[in-house]
């Protein structure tokens, strides 16, 4: 099992490292397409919930948005599945105008990226509630060469508290990561959602919860691409 992980953590690394760029740069012929918004994932095969508020607000601008999707679990798919994904995602990334990621997303970190071309973070947590990227030695394989979290122009962040940690664990330069807030639990005050959930959950009888939402500016971010 070992010698099968590593052996595909190799086979990605030298795609990332040596043909996606190459084949980034062949895309680049073609123009950046105003509007051009990709939603990508390498840990779900279809839209993850951290992506759905995002998706559905700017599906509301159809006229002045294309939107494209793909999603693949890199670890559950065989490796010419994974890397027949990440040549299609270069494809479109080389024309993107926006693209929105919510985890680590190596084929966005592979190459050097067009300055036109703006990749939104969303992340897939409301917190730092442990050491995660570059500040463990569990969460990014040892021979991994290169910047995992390359090309983020900006990263939303739950709370002003969180952006030392994730500017830390990424390696981020000052300002990527901004408290605009985060995509879960959108409709949790809509019909009662709330208190159902809380009724049907005991333990948190008593207790504060505090469920974050993507603050308009997030959206703006996105909106700010040449549309």
């Amino acid at each position: 099992m070992k010698f099968k992980f590593l052996l595909k953590q190799y086979i990605k690394m030298f795609a990332q490292t040596a043909v996606l760029p190459l084949w980034y740069r062949i895309c680049c012929r073609q123009p950046v397409q105003p509007g051009l918004v990709v939603f990508a994932d390498a840990h779900h095969n279809e839209r993850p919930v951290s992506m759905r508020f995002l998706y559905e607000k700017l599906m509301e601008r159809p006229e002045k948005l294309c939107i494209h999707e793909t999603y693949l679990d890199y670890q559950r798919s065989s490796p010419g599945a994974v890397i027949r994904h990440m040549f299609d995602f270069m494809k479109w990334y080389a024309r993107a105008d926006c693209v929105i990621i919510c985890d680590n997303f190596l084929p966005a970190a592979s190459c050097r990226k067009r300055k036109e071309t703006r990749v939104i973070q969303l992340w897939h947590a409301c917190g730092a509630l442990k050491k995660f990227g570059y500040d463990t030695t569990d969460d990014i394989p040892k021979q991994y060469r290169g910047n995992v979290f390359r090309n983020i122009d900006l990263v939303t962040v739950s709370a002003p508290k969180c952006v030392d940690p994730f500017a830390s664990a990424m390696r981020l330069a000052e300002g990527c990561a901004q408290p605009l807030g985060v995509c879960f639990s959108r409709r949790t005050g809509k019909n009662g959602a709330g208190r159902n959930f809380m009724g049907r959950t005991r333990r948190l009888q008593g207790r504060k919860l505090c469920f974050g939402r993507l603050r308009s500016a997030a959206i703006r971010a996105v909106r700010s691409c040449r549309v």
